[in-house]
């Protein structure tokens, strides 16, 4: 019976590599995109609100604390991710890019942001 399971087990191992391996493109989106081009275009430090940042850019993905060099006291941070890529089974190539956004308020005044990707260009749709 134990050689059975084994040999069970083994058979489905093997099905399910064959089959991923020729499942072509698995894609992958994590978080709600934004457009970092509103931060310049719609937003004013010390003026705009959480509101205001709310309509330009979203619900954000967490809200926390930050103190970093450049804040000359503790600031209240809204995070926004968003990452989408693929995997290409086929071909055993990955492409992914990742961007985060950091977003500072000065009590309920927009301060400043912060924003970074891992990509050198955006990917192709």
């Amino acid at each position: 019976m134990q050689r059975m399971n084994r040999l069970l087990f083994g058979g489905i191992a093997t099905a399910l590599a064959v089959m991923l391996s020729a499942c072509g493109t698995i894609r992958i989106e994590a978080g709600a995109p934004f457009d970092t081009a509103k931060l310049e275009a719609a937003l004013r430090p010390g003026i705009s609100t959480q509101q205001d940042v709310k309509e330009a850019l979203g619900e954000p993905y967490g809200k926390g604390g930050a103190f970093l060099p450049f804040h000359d006291a503790p600031r209240t941070a809204w995070t926004y991710f968003h990452e989408r890529g693929g995997i290409d089974m086929g071909k055993g190539e990955m492409n992914d890019e990742r961007v985060y956004l950091f977003v500072f308020f000065a009590g309920d005044k927009f301060d400043s942001y912060m924003w970074f990707t891992s990509a050198l260009a955006p990917l192709k749709k």
